[in-house]
C-alpha cells in the first residue's frame, strides 16, 4: 500500500509473464493530518503503531491499523483459513476491498453469497447491517478497510446581500 499526493501522474511498464494487479482507491475528500500507523504508507514518517494486541486464542482474524487521517482509518485485515469475518455496522461508512482470490461476502449471516477477486469491493454504508466475508482457501486472507470517518456538518453561511 502507498499513498499517492493529489494530482500525481504515472504510468506502468510491466515487461514479462509476471502478473501485476493494481487496485486504486482514490479518496475524493480532502484528507488532512494523515500519518502512518502500523505501515510506511508515508515513505518519509516514521511509525506509530499502536500496542501489539495478542489475538484471542479462537480469533478468526487480525487487524492491522496501516494508515489514518482525521477523515479515514486504513486497516489491513487477515482473515484464517476457513474462517469468517463480519465487517460494517460500526457507525462510520465502510469500504472492504478483497487483495487475495479466496473471500465470499454475504449480506449478514444468511445473504445470497458473492465471490470475491482481487480488487473487488464492497460498500457499506452507516446503518447497513454488517457484512459476513469467508475465507474459503487454506491459507490466511487479506482484505483493507477503508472506514470513513462522520463528518460534523459543514458550516453554513448566510448568502451575501447587495
Amino acid at each position: 500500500m502507498r499513498l499517492q499526493s493529489s494530482g500525481y501522474v504515472h504510468s506502468t511498464a510491466i515487461e514479462g509473464d509476471t502478473i501485476y494487479r493494481n487496485v486504486t482507491v482514490e479518496l475524493l475528500s480532502r484528507q488532512q493530518r494523515g500519518h502512518n500507523l502500523c505501515a510506511k504508507v508515508i515513505a518519509t514518517e516514521g511509525l506509530n503503531c499502536p500496542g501489539e494486541q495478542a489475538s484471542p486464542p479462537r480469533s478468526t482474524h487480525t487487524e492491522q491499523p496501516q494508515y489514518e487521517t482525521d477523515q479515514t482509518t486504513v486497516t489491513l485485515i487477515g482473515v484464517l483459513p476457513h474462517q469468517k469475518v463480519s465487517l460494517g455496522n460500526t457507525g462510520r461508512s465502510e469500504l472492504i476491498v478483497s487483495l487475495d482470490d479466496a473471500f465470499v461476502a454475504t449480506a449478514g449471516e444468511t445473504g445470497p453469497a458473492k465471490p470475491m477477486r482481487p480488487g473487488d469491493f464492497s460498500w457499506i454504508a452507516i446503518g447497513q447491517a454488517a457484512s459476513v466475508f469467508k475465507n474459503n482457501s487454506d491459507k490466511e486472507a487479506r482484505l483493507i478497510s477503508f472506514r470513513l470517518k462522520p463528518q460534523a456538518p459543514a458550516e453554513t453561511t448566510a448568502a451575501p446581500t447587495k
